[in-house]
């Protein structure tokens, strides 16, 4: 066994929530606040702060002087201890958590006259993300149809995030002025995208650091494709990024499309959804023999509309 003791253990954290615990040695922990990390959920909070003006991801390491083994064993308890946001994606031993601040919560709801639905929703990460912009990642809610959050007390996010709505923040700040911490008021969108051509996935964050996934969110739209779901990844640390899409087809069934600059793959189809999306987040290359090309670079034409203004 190895003696090397420069390991440790890291947390990033965005407005003094752990989103996120990793464990490495050297300079492992500025990957957080790069915004060309691995992690995609990362990445999108950094470009929130550098585009919206949304704070800055802080990071702080938890312990320190530990061998590999050690600090990954120590990594795997701080994850199970908080269920950060950028690593519960798709976790088979996601817990529910229920919200810290419910009774304040049910109080806002009746004299908003709003329900109160988060009896029926399984949350996969601390819930007082639900206070700020960002929002809390939920389990398979967008696509069932039990929940309906148009007179709720939340919103839908991203697609998979639930947040609260604004005026029930501003309720909740008349009974505890402290949860301002949680939601500035100072967001502003710096750079934006025509709505013709706006993805929940990708949005405008990723302008500056990330134009090469704006490129090709840009080419897989211009052929007529409109995901519902999607995956940025980097073909190795400096490797080529490319964009997995997942399609909804008029059937019911799910196309899983791997896109570059250069050419989009049709990479499989399923027929359910929670199967396809699994698919979509390994992080193993994911093409099979049977993948066929859709488009490549000789055939684009560039949409009438630009993309970014």
């Amino acid at each position: 066994m190895s003696d090397d003791k420069s390991y440790y253990v890291y947390a990033a954290k965005y407005r003094g929530i752990i989103v996120y615990v990793g464990c490495g040695k050297d300079s492992r922990i500025n990957h957080c606040r790069s915004g060309s990390s691995h992690n995609t959920g990362l990445n999108e909070l950094y470009f929130r702060h550098k585009i919206m003006g949304d704070e800055l991801v802080m990071t702080d390491i938890l312990e320190g002087n530990l061998t590999k083994q050690k600090a990954e064993q120590r990594e795997a308890i701080y994850i199970r201890r908080y269920h950060p946001i950028c690593n519960s994606q798709l976790k088979t031993n996601s817990r529910k958590f229920k919200p810290t601040f419910e009774n304040e919560l049910r109080i806002v709801a009746n004299s908003l006259g709003l329900r109160y639905v988060l009896d029926e929703v399984v949350f996969l990460a601390d819930t007082d993300l639900l206070l700020t912009r960002f929002g809390v990642l939920i389990d398979d809610m967008r696509y069932s149809d039990h929940v309906d959050f148009s007179s709720s007390v939340c919103e839908i996010i991203g697609g998979n995030r639930l947040s609260i709505k604004d005026a029930v923040f501003d309720a909740l700040l008349s009974i505890e002025p402290s949860f301002s911490r949680f939601r500035g008021n100072n967001i502003h969108i710096r750079n934006t995208m025509p709505m013709d051509f706006q993805s929940e996935a990708i949005k405008p964050y990723y302008y500056e650091r990330c134009l090469e996934f704006a490129k090709i969110e840009e080419i897989f739209y211009s052929i007529g494709l409109r995901p519902v779901a999607n995956k940025h990844r980097w073909d190795g640390r400096d490797g080529i990024p490319s964009t997995r899409y997942l399609v909804s087809e008029e059937d019911g069934s799910y196309t899983l499309y791997e896109a570059t600059t250069e050419k989009i793959i049709l990479a499989e189809k399923f027929k359910d959804f929670h199967f396809a999306f699994n698919s979509m987040c390994r992080t193993r290359k994911y093409i099979k023999k049977s993948a066929s090309v859709v488009w490549n670079n000789t055939d684009y034409n560039k949409p009438k509309k630009p993309f970014f203004v």
